[in-house]
């Protein structure tokens, strides 16, 4: 045999290795389900944080102010401090997630550019997981089966959660 027909085959370990790590669609890793679960967690003591401060805060509008339980100025302290916190609430899930969150890099993102998702999906996303509750949190396991580990709210606002 001449040299040129006796040619090495080639090592299998010199192959493309597929990346075990990255989710199916832009590399980025989808979050598993505890870390959902942690970053709903943190979203919801955030929340929580948020309330007592602006409780705090109106509790001295009102004692400043000498107005009543029941009057009108504690009626509108009350309902400003309602919107403030729900406003964080759409704020933070608009932009990928509370503090808290954030700090563990589990991100809420849009399914198709991977950026935040906006005030308006955050609102539908919302309305949508609050509803999963009413079917004994089906909605929220919905993501172990789902091939893209999707809840309900996820496919209704279409986003997904990744850890970064």
């Amino acid at each position: 045999m001449t040299e040129e027909l006796n040619w090495p085959a080639p090592n299998p370990q010199d192959a493309p290795q597929p990346n075990v790590g990255a989710s199916r669609s832009g590399g980025e890793k989808m979050a598993t389900f505890g870390q959902r679960l942690l970053g709903r967690i943190l979203d919801s003591l955030n929340s929580f944080v948020a309330y007592l401060g602006v409780l705090l805060l109106s509790a001295v509008i009102m004692a400043i102010s000498g107005a009543e339980e029941g009057s009108a100025t504690a009626t509108v302290v009350t309902v400003i401090g309602a919107i403030v916190v729900i406003g964080l609430q759409v704020m933070w899930e608009g932009n990928g997630g509370s503090p808290f969150r954030r700090g563990i890099s589990v991100l809420i993102v849009d399914q198709n550019t991977f950026q935040p998702i906006g005030p308006w999906r955050a609102i539908v996303r919302i309305i949508v997981a609050n509803f999963s509750l009413l079917f004994f949190g089906l909605g929220f396991l919905w993501m172990l089966w789902d091939e893209n580990s999707q809840t309900w709210h996820d496919k209704a606002a279409g986003s997904v959660v990744v850890k970064r």
